[in-house]
C-alpha cells in the first residue's frame, strides 16, 4: 500500500465513507483479486487508473 485517501464529505450517501487506495500489485490477476474480495462482502470498488511498464 502506497497511499490512502479517506473522505466522508463527498460520499454517495450520508454516513458513507469513500476510500481511495494507491496500491502496488503483482499484475492483472492480483488486481482482480484485490477488487473481488471487497465486492464479495458488499462493497463497491473499481480501478481508477492503470499504471505500469
Amino acid at each position: 500500500m502506497i497511499e490512502v485517501h479517506h473522505t466522508r464529505a463527498f460520499a454517495y450517501r450520508f454516513g458513507d465513507t469513500t476510500l481511495q487506495l494507491t496500491l502496488e500489485t503483482r499484475g492483472p490477476d492480483h488486481v482482480d483479486e484485490i477488487l473481488t474480495a471487497p465486492r464479495e462482502r458488499g462493497y463497491q470498488g473499481y480501478q481508477v487508473q492503470k499504471l505500469g511498464i
